[in-house]
């Protein structure tokens, strides 16, 4: 369960008209997966009893995870207005990020070994496998000599890949001017320049200073060389946005706006990090790319809002989004992992409005209708003798974009009687299906692309104000209970079916 500390400053000096907000956060995030216990086995066709064994598939194994997840985020920004006259902004802001992410994972994976390779279970019984009393030591007689045989035991791999090191520091500052030229023109613009570094590797390796590609990083017991993920890079990304006011009325504005705007999107440290974790959910293996680049977006949209003076306000967007190596999950012969696509793009329509009610009830959505594309080189993952791992190329598709949904629908149902203190909302989300796994060659076959199906979430929440600084809540989350359902293409069967069940939630807040 993480931690979370934060801290916010901001000032105003007055004789200067000058703002300075400061921001800061510290997540202490810690993870444990104790005792998660991996079985192959054997199902007979006579008895349909089990049988489970080293010899059978890849064993039995049982796992301990630690994670330790930190990271520490702070800003601050400086606005400094000039020439200022009624009702017409000219300021400059600036100011400064720095953003540190760190990692540590631990695995022990317990192999169980047994005198007997295999074993039909009682009654199919798997937790009674697991008891004390079959591990240890027994005696017995052979042929009259007196013999100790050691029965059911654990064997820790040991293997560096289980023991993974990883960071990530972004540091950040920018640089903007925010203009009217008159009452009806305002732009603003500037630039952000972002150095970001991101490492992982075995502890082992990287304390014994082994090198990408060195024979030694290479264990009997992974499938490939473990190479440490080293990502650097400075990217000066660029801003612009222009608000032409149709309507130049204080309570009821029309205007139009222009926007386009350069930004990143960087790998995670478990994207880049090539050790192989068994996934809990998929059932599968899955291991990082360390040649995983970083996404570069072109963002344009164009959007017009009017507001009224009721408070009822409706906006219109268009947006265009140009992708640069896109990061994906795909399912390769040796199971799971992440690529880039070459090129993406991403273009819709945004309807949102805001409608007042009577007796303090009020009406908000927002509906979003997306087209997206993405042409990926699928890659097949060979491996050779000396466990260097290669993403051969087989060919170039072309599909959706991985993880866009095709549209998104938002709408909230309020009550606000805040005379009273009493605030109640029904919240209600769907998104069209989209894609999650991306199928790619394997050694066998070509796997099917895997999507998240539509999905009904209904969220109710109700709080009342106790005083001045008091107040308790009651919040319902996925009233509906509704399952995530993962399918192929036909939907003829579910690839994952899981439910997160009905949440409740009693809060209590104190206000100074």
């Amino acid at each position: 369960m993480p931690i979370v500390y934060q801290l916010k400053s901001e000032h105003y000096f007055p004789a200067r008209k000058v703002k300075i907000e400061f921001n800061a956060s510290y997540v202490d995030g810690q993870s444990n997966a104790p005792d998660f216990k991996r079985i192959t086995y054997l199902q007979s066709t006579s008895d349909s009893s089990y049988s489970i064994g080293g010899s059978i598939g890849k064993g039995i194994h049982r796992f301990y995870r630690y994670l330790a997840d930190d990271t520490f985020d702070s800003r601050i920004s400086f606005e400094l207005p000039f020439k200022s006259q009624p009702g017409i902004a000219r300021k400059l802001k600036f100011g400064a990020g720095y953003l540190k992410n760190t990692r540590d994972f631990q695995q022990y994976d317990y192999a169980v070994n047994f005198a007997n390779q295999n074993v039909v279970l009682p009654n199919n019984d798997f937790n009674s496998f697991f008891s004390p009393e079959h591990f240890g030591f027994s005696t017995g007689d052979l042929n009259g000599i007196p013999v100790t045989s050691v029965d059911f035991y654990y064997l820790e791999s040991g293997t560096p890949a289980n023991h993974i090191i990883g960071d990530a520091t972004v540091k950040s500052a920018f640089a903007m001017l925010d203009y009217s030229f008159n009452s009806f023109i305002r732009a603003s613009g500037g630039l952000r320049v972002e150095q970001s570094a991101i490492f992982t590797d075995a502890y082992l390796y990287d304390s014994l200073g082994y090198k990408k590609d060195d024979e030694r990083r290479f264990n009997l017991a992974d499938d490939f060389i473990l190479n440490p993920g080293n990502l650097h890079e400075t990217s000066f990304l660029p801003s612009a946005n222009i608000i032409y006011k149709l309507k130049s009325d204080e309570d009821a504005p029309l205007n139009i706006r222009l926007n386009f705007s350069q930004t990143v999107a960087r790998p995670s440290i478990r994207e880049i990090s090539e050790s192989v974790t068994f996934d809990n959910e998929r059932k599968k293996d899955v291991f990082g790319n360390a040649d995983l680049k970083m996404v570069h977006i072109n963002n344009y949209d164009i959007r017009g809002e009017s507001y009224f003076k009721s408070g009822d306000n409706i906006s219109l967007n268009l947006f265009y989004k140009s992708l640069k190596n896109h990061i994906e999950l795909v399912e390769t012969n040796y199971g799971f992992t992440w690529v880039n696509a070459e090129k993406s793009f991403v273009s819709g329509i945004e309807i949102e409005g805001k409608k007042n009610l009577p007796f303090k009830f009020d009406f908000r959505a927002n509906v979003t209708i997306v087209k997206s594309q993405s042409s990926l080189v699928r890659k097949q993952v060979v491996v050779g003798g000396n466990g260097l791992k290669e993403f051969v190329p087989i060919d170039t598709l072309t599909r959706n974009m991985y993880g866009q949904a095709p549209y998104v629908i938002n709408a909230i149902f309020g009550y606000n009687a805040d005379s009273i203190g009493l605030f109640v909302t029904l919240s209600y989300n769907v998104q069209g299906k989209r894609l999650v796994i991306a199928g790619t060659e394997t050694l066998d076959s070509t796997p099917p692309d895997i999507f998240e199906l539509k999905r009904d979430l209904l969220d109710f929440k109700i709080s009342k104000k106790l005083g001045k600084h008091f107040s308790v809540s009651i919040t319902v989350r996925d009233l509906l209970n509704s399952p995530v359902r993962w399918a192929g293409n036909d939907w003829t069967e579910d690839y994952e079916r899981y439910s997160y069940g009905t949440n409740y939630v009693l809060g209590f807040s104190y206000k100074l």
